[in-house]
């Protein structure tokens, strides 16, 4: 399938190039008005789709918990390089949480200890 945009696209400007998709500015995918189209890579393409901003040339990513755009840097990097949901700050408050019930646990006697009990001393 053919989509409008790709060919008003590719009339001004020629042949989309690999890896790059053409973006409704607007985010009116029946305004195809050759104004309203811009080609991104399709990282930036999803990056714009999942509701970062691109501010002065550098992405911006909103944190999940704290609904605020902080700069890619302030989250914990994960293998696909886009980062965790939560900023930094917002992490560390939300695993506060959980490693105190965990440390509870250990305490009960539900979850093992992390770290290595010493043995008995031998002579």
């Amino acid at each position: 399938m053919i989509y409008e945009h790709r060919i008003v696209y590719e009339k001004h400007h020629g042949p989309i190039p690999e890896g790059h998709d053409v973006h409704h500015k607007d985010g009116d995918k029946l305004n195809n008005d050759i104004s309203n189209l811009e080609l991104l890579s399709k990282l930036d393409h999803n990056r714009s789709h999942a509701g970062w901003k691109l501010i002065e040339g550098n992405w911006f990513k909103p944190c999940s918990r704290c609904d605020g755009f902080k700069p890619l840097t302030e989250f914990y990097k994960r293998p696909t390089g886009n980062g965790s949901a939560y900023c930094k700050p917002c992490h560390l408050v939300a695993n506060r949480g959980s490693n105190a019930k965990a440390k509870a646990k250990r305490l009960l006697g539900i979850l093992p200890c992390p770290m290595p009990q010493a043995g008995p001393a031998h002579d």
